[in-house]
């Protein structure tokens, strides 16, 4: 645990796995700027391993999503993202600023399932829209279904985050889903109760 007044210390961060990217390193390279002295232990857990290790003290901050309210967890920061269709650079839907599923039933799908939260959603729309979608690969990585979009074995259904480092190198493109159905997941930072950790003034 971090000392209040040295500034110094050890900070323990869990994340999910889809928060693991360059961005996220950045990040945390500005932060480390600010608090030289301070050490971070990186960890990867899914949301309910999360939130116990806050709860448990074992932690000190995490990055979750959709947590479940507690009066044991408190939510410092959060933001709200949308599921969009995500294609390879040059697919013709890239120049699209928006698309409904079923516009892009014509085109192969990778489909993400359990236990990607994101697949009980896309799931669901899969159902709803009455159409044969056709799955050319099924999977429950992140870093598989990016893999396969950049291949251009298909197109997939992800949320921005998820490809953020691959929209800024120009290798994947990102089109908000508007379907009605569908409804934002809650990227939250959460910290342990009080008195677990203490990150001094910068």
């Amino acid at each position: 645990m971090t000392c209040a007044g040295c500034g110094a210390g050890m900070c323990a961060s869990p994340t999910i796995d889809a928060i693991n990217r360059h961005f996220f390193s950045a990040m945390l390279k500005e932060v480390h700027n600010h608090y030289p002295n301070i050490s971070f232990t990186l960890t990867t857990m899914n949301n309910i391993n999360i939130q116990q290790a806050l709860i448990s003290g074992e932690a000190d901050f995490g990055i979750m999503l959709n947590p479940q309210s507690s009066r044991e967890l408190q939510v410092r920061a959060f933001a709200e993202m949308n599921l969009g269709i995500v294609v390879p650079k040059g697919h013709p839907l890239e120049s699209r600023s928006a698309v409904r599923f079923n516009q892009c039933i014509e085109y192969p799908f990778i489909i993400p399932s359990a236990p990607l939260m994101i697949g009980e959603p896309v799931e669901a729309l899969v159902n709803i829209s009455g159409n044969e979608v056709r799955e050319v690969a099924v999977s429950n990585n992140i870093h598989m279904i990016r893999t396969l979009i950049k291949e251009q074995m298909g197109i997939g259904i992800l949320c921005r985050l998820d490809i953020l480092d691959e929209i800024q190198s120009g290798q994947l493109a990102f089109i908000p889903l508007t379907d009605p159905q569908l409804k934002p997941f809650t990227l939250a930072l959460c910290v342990s109760p009080p008195g677990s950790c203490r990150l001094p003034p910068p």
